[in-house]
């Protein structure tokens, strides 16, 4: 046996997220068992042309969640079941929902979350996705945020986006 190695928790977490990203590759088909023991680099395609083409791993998911039904009353259950359980771990008086690509956010505000408070939260945010589109998915992020991915019903691109809602109490400064 040879020395063992211990790796400092950023090298674990980057080696982790680098194993979950060939698992992901060779189960979707995207590349083969050799690519996926030797990626080229993470978020990037490469062809065997000369030409290299760059996706985000982000617009990778688009392509893949724009494919997706539209969420069942029984995906919005279970969905509302984890957002709740989510909520009840990262307590807060402020919450954005966000999406960078459309410079869209929303601030909520709840003084405290009692049963009532946490159901006018959800309502709340069906409702916006209702009104712009068509919700496909909601997800635990792996940035301890909830990820909840819809259409944006404007006429011109058909990908949904990624708005992801977080704690945000401490980027609310009261006067």
């Amino acid at each position: 046996m040879g020395d063992v190695k211990f790796m400092e928790p950023e090298e674990y977490e980057a080696y982790l997220a680098q194993q979950k990203a060939k698992e992901e590759a060779f189960v979707t088909g995207m590349c083969t068992a050799e690519e996926a023991k030797n990626p080229p680099e993470l978020g990037k395609i490469t062809s065997t042309g000369d030409k290299e083409i760059q996706v985000s791993l982000y617009d990778l998911n688009r392509q893949m969640i724009a494919q997706m039904p539209d969420m069942t009353e029984e995906q919005l259950l279970f969905a509302r079941e984890s957002f709740k359980d989510w909520l009840n771990h990262y307590k807060d008086n402020y919450y954005m929902l966000l999406n960078h690509d459309l410079h869209y956010f929303t601030l909520f505000h709840g003084k405290f979350m009692d049963e009532e408070t946490y159901n006018n939260l959800w309502k709340e945010l069906l409702e916006v996705f209702q009104s712009v589109g068509h919700l496909k998915m909601v997800e635990l992020d792996t940035n301890d945020a909830m990820a909840f991915w819809s259409t944006w019903d404007n006429g011109e691109d058909e990908l949904p986006y990624c708005f992801y809602f977080f704690p945000y109490g401490q980027g609310v400064v009261e006067v």
